[in-house]
């Protein structure tokens, strides 16, 4: 899990170190971003601010907060796992003893015979 915030936080920093981003439209009506514009047809483009101390600790918090509750899931579906696991054991134990007294493993209702 840690790897891939890390591979995450590696894909998000290089567009924050960019110097400068380009935004010009050509003859087609289609726009193209780059760092090196063609000749005298590009507008600069706001570059997104730098993260702030608040701004990195409101996503520890919140990375912090997923981990938390992706352990408890995880709790969870071993738990639930080990109960399946332990009712399909005693299935199988039932089934062992009937078939090693002679008798045969009832799975449904029983019926009258006529």
């Amino acid at each position: 899990m840690r790897a891939a915030w890390a591979v995450l936080a590696l894909l998000l920093v290089p567009p924050a170190l960019a110097a400068d981003l380009l935004k010009w439209q050509d003859a087609q009506g289609r726009w193209h971003y780059g760092d090196t514009p063609p000749a005298g047809r590009a507008r600069a483009v706001q570059a997104a601010p730098a993260p702030t101390p608040a701004d990195r600790q409101a996503a520890d918090a919140r990375t912090a907060a997923l981990e938390q509750y992706n352990r408890a899931k995880d709790r969870e579906w071993a738990a639930e796992a080990r109960d399946r696991e332990k009712a399909w054991r005693a299935r199988t134990r039932a089934t062992e003893r009937l078939s090693r007294d002679g008798r045969a493993a009832i799975s449904g209702p029983r019926r009258a015979r006529r």
